[in-house]
């Protein structure tokens, strides 16, 4: 694997009072290795992502800005890579995270990397999310690069225990987006708690157009 500045994660470990960062970097560099040997058999994430790797995991992290530390549970819909879900895995300990994945090939890909790593606290469901209601009760839902709010919201509300919120990572101006999903996500039982634009590490937030929606359901 190439070398990469991983000062980025550093920094916004620091941020989000993340702590352990020589371990939990450990964890990611491996991880992010087997993505670069698995990338094309899986069709796991662009090249364009994978070399900005460092940039993509810390924003990753800032999930936590919406997120209260402490025991949840998470689910994360449509993982893909894992680039969302095994972060906030190593990220948080505390966390169980489970990462819903219909694709064989990546979800094979995700249990052999968090078995590797020894990820202990998130799991792999082979499945469409949406199959998943009335199975799951996670107390957040996240999702990055899943598909659009009218679609994901509602599969993500029909999942949620009450009280319990949606944080979709978004990488464009999202208010056209979220207007046009405020109907299904009124229907759905939840609404818009607010968009966030996270704290980033000056070396990364110049170049990143990142917002996290933050839905609840009531």
């Amino acid at each position: 694997m190439e070398r990469r500045d991983w000062r980025a994660l550093e920094e916004v470990f620091e941020l989000y009072g993340v702590e352990d960062f020589d371990e939990k970097k450990g964890l990611i560099e491996r991880y992010v290795g087997m993505l670069e040997e698995k990338r094309a058999w899986a069709g796991l994430t662009s090249r364009a992502l994978q070399e900005r790797a460092p940039a993509a995991i810390a924003e990753s992290v800032t999930l936590l800005a919406a997120l209260k530390r402490g025991p949840t549970r998470v689910l994360e819909i449509g993982s893909g890579g894992g680039l969302l879900g095994v972060v906030l895995a190593v990220a948080c300990p505390e966390w169980e995270v489970t990462m819903v994945e219909s694709s064989g090939r990546k979800a094979a890909f995700l249990a052999e990397a968090i078995g590797a790593c020894g990820i202990g606290n998130a799991r792999v469901a082979r499945a469409r999310a949406e199959s998943l209601v009335g199975s799951e009760e996670p107390d957040a839902c996240v999702s990055r690069a899943a598909g659009g709010l009218e679609e994901t919201a509602g599969v993500a509300l029909g999942l949620l225990r009450p009280g319990g919120r949606y944080i979709a990572l978004k990488q464009s101006d999202v208010l056209v987006e979220v207007e046009a999903a405020s109907a299904a996500i009124e229907a759905s039982g939840g609404k818009v708690a607010g968009i966030l634009r996270p704290p980033l590490p000056r070396s990364i937030a110049e170049r990143s157009g990142l917002s996290l929606v933050v839905i609840e359901k009531l």
